[in-house]
């Protein structure tokens, strides 16, 4: 998760939806200007005066953190919460399942996945449905069943996105800066909703039933 006070906004860090490259993308607008950065994929948390850079990596959760819930965000900020534009990354909920499904499993079943028939991924991911609600993060851009956000970067259109948001906060778009993070895992190119049956459609639908109303993808 981010702050900047310099630019006034306020990233909400969401799971399996291009998230840390977005972060990434906007750390520099959280440090003062002239301060010495360097991206990485793991780092602390860094707080000065023009932001806060929540930490990325770790298991030990410190006072700011990647995919902090909204409620903690807005308890730590007080009147800057609701003075600043807060914004979140959001992917269609069928296929941020199976994206989710294939970094999750391992990489021995999913090399063995790989080369199966596709029957047999389907019932893997059937099994796997059961505890995917470790992608469920409504927490981290929802407060009492709301979202918060005033904007968002969708996955299936990630730049036109992202150059709106920089629009709004006043950050240059440099797309060329938006770096490539925790890559797809998947092994296969069958198209994400192959992988469902009426029993697992009916668990996506469910659970992410939200989702699906907020921002806009079709449900089936």
């Amino acid at each position: 998760m981010l702050v900047s006070h310099r630019r006034r906004f306020i990233y909400l860090k969401t799971k399996k939806t291009a998230g840390t490259s977005v972060e990434i993308y906007f750390e520099p607008a959280c440090l003062p200007e002239g301060h010495a950065y360097e991206e990485a994929h793991l780092r602390p948390t860094v707080e000065t005066s023009a932001g806060v850079i929540g930490q990325r990596g770790s298991r030990i959760v410190d006072s700011w953190y990647n995919h902090m819930p909204a409620a903690e965000v807005q308890a730590r900020l007080g009147e800057a919460w609701d003075a600043y534009l807060k914004f979140c990354c959001v992917r269609n909920p069928y296929d941020r399942l199976v994206s989710a499904f294939w970094m999750l499993i391992g990489p021995e079943e999913r090399q063995a996945l790989a080369s199966v028939s596709f029957d047999e991924v389907r019932a893997r991911f059937a099994r796997w449905m059961t505890v995917c609600h470790i992608v469920d993060d409504r927490a981290v851009y929802e407060i009492q069943g709301r979202p918060v956000v005033d904007m968002v970067i969708r996955y299936e259109a990630l730049l036109e996105d992202l150059e709106a948001v920089c629009e709004a906060t006043g950050v240059p778009f440099e797309p060329e800066r938006l770096g490539r993070y925790k890559g797809e895992s998947r092994l296969r190119d069958e198209p994400y909703l192959d992988y469902y049956d009426a029993d697992t459609l009916a668990q996506a639908n469910e659970v992410y039933a939200s989702q699906f109303e907020w921002f806009g993808y079709a449900r089936h």
